[in-house]
C-alpha cells in the first residue's frame, strides 16, 4: 500500500469525526483496539472530548469506527501488518495524528488471563 492511500484513509477517519464532534471541542483523542486473541475479537475504544479544558461526552458513530476497520484492513496487506490499536488526535484546526501498536493493545491485555 502506498503511504498517500494510508494518509488518504486517515483524512477520511478525522473528517468524519471533525463532522460529528460537538460544538465549542477544543481537543479530542480517540483511542481504538480491534484485536483477536485465542480466537475471539476484542474491540474496545476510550473517546476523550475537551471543551475549554473540561470533558464532554462524545460517542464516535459506527460510521467512523467502520473507517478505522477499513484501514486496519487496509494496513494489514502492506508491509506494516495488521496495528492492534490506534490513537487518533484532532484539533478544530483540522489537524490530526495516528499512532498505531501492534501487538497487545493495552485494554485487550487486561482482559487476559494471567498465566
Amino acid at each position: 500500500m502506498q503511504a498517500s492511500k494510508i494518509l488518504q484513509m486517515q483524512s477520511r477517519v478525522a473528517e468524519r469525526l471533525l463532522t460529528e464532534l460537538p460544538r465549542g471541542w477544543s481537543a479530542y483523542k480517540l483511542h481504538y483496539e480491534n484485536v483477536t486473541l485465542k480466537g475471539e475479537q476484542l474491540e474496545k475504544y476510550i473517546s476523550e472530548c475537551q471543551a475549554s479544558g473540561e470533558p464532554i461526552d462524545f460517542s464516535p458513530s459506527l460510521d467512523a469506527i467502520d473507517l478505522l476497520v477499513e484501514l486496519q484492513d487496509e494496513m494489514a496487506q502492506s508491509s506494516s501488518g495488521r496495528w492492534a490499536a490506534v490513537d487518533c488526535r484532532l484539533s478544530p484546526d483540522g489537524t490530526f495524528s495516528f499512532n498505531f501498536t501492534y501487538g497487545i493493545p493495552p485494554m485487550a491485555a487486561q482482559s487476559l488471563p494471567y498465566l
